[in-house]
């Protein structure tokens, strides 16, 4: 069992961002295996995804928070993607979760649009409420015991080989599948909330992305 702090976003970490996604509050995230066990998640085609059984297929399973209005996941298409195929063949899964109560009444098919994940859908965000997720494109890494590795943020905000960029996410996996312990499990989040109810809205600033840390 992995336990985490309250994310805590500081005054000064919130002026760095400022004009990007904005910050969300986190939450202690604490994950028993057979809480999976209980959550409903289906695929595109509403059959059942097991993902407590599916997470035994693969070292590491990388989950992806997806929303099809935010422009926070549709900005990170590029870097999702790139992640993912470099992972191939190493044992890593990746697939998108949508959370999102606005989504569910909307074509899923838009998933195709944004990236090329297999997209789960968490029924009533019960896999977002137990592992604290509050926003999209929200990363978090599961191991085969169903054990959170790691919660936050995909990188610092830079692309790749901007000067200065931290891939927080790659670092965490690499940790996980060499059998070392992750040295930075958490990370601040960024993004649109997720809405848990239906016509509630989702909060991103229109100017995601566009201002360089």
């Amino acid at each position: 069992m992995v336990s985490f702090r309250t994310v805590l976003v500081a005054l000064g970490a919130a002026l760095l961002f400022q004009g990007a996604c904005a910050a969300q509050g986190g939450g202690t995230k604490t994950l028993h295996p057979g809480n999976l066990r209980g959550v409903s998640l289906v695929d595109v085609q509403q059959r059942a995804y097991p993902l407590f059984n599916k997470l035994k297929e693969n070292r590491a399973t990388v989950l992806v928070w997806w929303s099809s209005s935010c422009p926070c996941v549709a900005r990170y298409r590029g870097r999702v993607e790139a992640l993912r195929k470099s992972y191939v063949g190493k044992s890593v899964a990746f697939l998108a979760v949508a959370s999102n109560a606005d989504d569910a009444r909307q074509d899923f098919g838009q998933n195709d649009k944004l990236w090329s994940l297999p997209l789960i859908i968490d029924k009533g965000g019960k896999l977002a409420a137990l592992l604290g997720v509050g926003s999209t494109p929200t990363t978090a890494i599961l191991d085969q015991r169903a054990q959170l590795r790691y919660y936050g943020w995909l990188d610092n905000e830079r692309k790749p080989g901007e000067a200065g960029r931290v891939a927080y996410l790659d670092s965490a996996l690499r940790q996980v599948l060499a059998g070392n312990t992750v040295s930075r499990v958490e990370t601040p989040v960024y993004g649109c909330r997720i809405s848990r109810s239906l016509g509630e809205p989702s909060s991103c600033s229109e100017t995601c992305g566009k201002t360089k840390k």
